[in-house]
């Protein structure tokens, strides 16, 4: 979803019909993603990098203001910094055209570029020069990623050497660990790991099919997901005595894996981060929450210094949580729509973010409302979007109920009861039910504002009762 600015003469003869290409004028100005791959921090944890389509930002995690922009000529794929304490750290970036992109961030100006045939996307320094390193390619002709070592040349020139091309290309299905001297895989029925010093390669066979990988940064220590949410963690992978404990909190599938220090994080569809001791993974105090996100976790990135984790959500914003597991800030900007919940919109409409489209301005914040978007944004709430600010000014709770699977809530019973948080999943409210696997969910159907007034109807369709209800709400600032 974006939002295009359209700009021309709606006037002409009656019945005419009307070219959109010759009459009018598109420019694309916001609503791009910023949750198609992890964030980045750089400086310890003072600042965040993530991008918005084309463009990299550079935000102060203090503050959240925007230090910098890197902009491109395409999508941007990947991010990685030298984070040397030592010296300024540089920004590398690749787009799917195939460019990587070695920055000057405060000035915003490319150093080196190197064009590859295939798109870059991952890339791990193995040398303080910053001229070798394990680059991840996704060819287009393929299905599988192919994994290099590269040497870089300051004339924009490099060499190639072939390490292993027989994974999928998908980033949570492999994995770097131990100083980045171990690649990890899945495989079918089980996943693969290299020494990429000695050599030496091993299957690891696993339980239940494994969904995505991850590895300790500078340990032998490596986590997988499985698809009913278990999450087994393994130790001494090169030696004889192959070490594993098992976790399990998550009802659903693990969304993404995360290893730090003594830490694991973890998040998925129950909207909550989950922060694992590795010392002591099932004890009574082995975990931690951080609970009520308001939307399904799709990426998990902790800082350096372990002082600061970025979380990308489902709806299109990062939010930064400290280790106490409280929330410092979220980085916003247009809420999008899971796709499977848009699709089981059909009953409401055909668009998940219609209510109108209305860009107007409104005076709920202050006497200088900027003009806004008003759409449909998480389930059950209205948003106001800002498309020449690229800013989520503000969104509207109109159900005011929280949203839990009924399985959710049928394998929450299941679980330990010692667990202050699925007490209070045992008390939320169900907001609907699932017959034949279809997801319910409600749509803001229409909506009136005027002044300091905003009536809201809200529609969706009771599977018990086999027909569509609707309720309308009086909204006074």
């Amino acid at each position: 979803m974006v939002c295009i600015m359209i700009t021309g003469s709606i006037g002409g003869r009656l019945g005419k019909q009307m070219n959109f290409e010759t009459e009018f004028e598109f420019a694309r100005i916001g609503g791009e993603s910023i949750i198609k791959f992890p964030s980045v921090f750089a400086e310890g944890a003072k600042i965040l990098l993530f991008a918005c389509g084309s463009v990299v930002q550079l935000h102060s995690t203090e503050t959240g203001e925007e230090l910098k922009k890197l902009m491109h000529d395409a999508e941007v794929s990947f991010i990685t910094v030298s984070d040397n304490l030592n010296k300024e750290f540089e920004v590398f970036t690749t787009t799917v055209d195939g460019f990587v992109n070695r920055w000057n961030w405060k000035d915003a100006v490319i150093l080196t570029r190197w064009k590859f045939q295939d798109e870059v996307i991952q890339m791990h320094f193995i040398d303080s020069t910053l001229t070798s390193a394990y680059v991840i390619f996704k060819p287009s002709v393929a299905k599988n990623a192919m994994f290099n070592l590269v040497t870089f040349h300051q004339d924009g020139q490099f060499s190639t050497t072939e390490i292993f091309n027989n994974f999928s290309s998908s980033p949570q299905s492999f994995c770097f660990a131990n100083n980045i001297k171990c690649f990890a895989f899945i495989l079918r029925d089980s996943f693969g790991v290299i020494d990429l010093k000695g050599k030496q390669r091993r299957p690891i066979y696993h339980k239940h099919s494994a969904a995505l990988i991850t590895g300790h940064p500078t340990e032998p220590i490596l986590a997988t997901g499985s698809l009913n949410g278990e999450i087994s963690v393994w130790y001494r992978i090169f030696q004889h005595q192959l070490s594993c404990t098992i976790c399990h909190w998550h009802p659903y599938v693990v969304n993404h894996l995360v290893i730090r220090a003594n830490s694991l994080l973890s998040g998925g569809q129950e909207q909550v981060l989950v922060k694992w001791d590795l010392r002591d993974l099932n004890g009574r105090h082995g975990k931690s929450f951080c609970a009520r996100l308001h939307s399904a976790v799709k990426w998990i990135t902790i800082s350096p210094n372990s002082e600061m984790y970025a979380v990308c959500l489902d709806d299109n914003s990062v939010r930064l949580i400290t280790p106490d597991m409280t929330v410092k800030f979220q980085f916003q900007y247009f809420v999008r729509r899971n796709y499977l919940e848009s699709l089981a919109s059909g009953d409401v409409g055909e668009s998940p973010y219609p209510a109108g489209l209305l860009y107007n301005t409104f005076d709920f914040l202050s006497e200088k409302s900027p003009y806004t978007v008003i759409t449909n944004g998480r389930i059950g709430e209205l948003q106001f979007y800002c498309p020449v600010m690229n800013k989520n000014i503000m969104n509207v709770d109109v159900i005011q109920n929280e949203f839990v699977p009924e399985q959710e809530q049928s394998i929450v019973e299941k679980l330990s009861t010692d667990d202050h948080l699925h007490t209070y999943l045992k008390k939320r409210y169900l907001m609907s039910e699932r017959l034949d696997g279809a997801i319910q969910f409600i749509d803001i159907a229409s909506f009136a504002i005027m002044d300091d007034w905003l009536i809201t109807a809200e529609c969706f369709f009771a599977y018990l009762l086999l027909q569509k209800l609707c309720t309308t709400c009086l909204w006074i600032n």
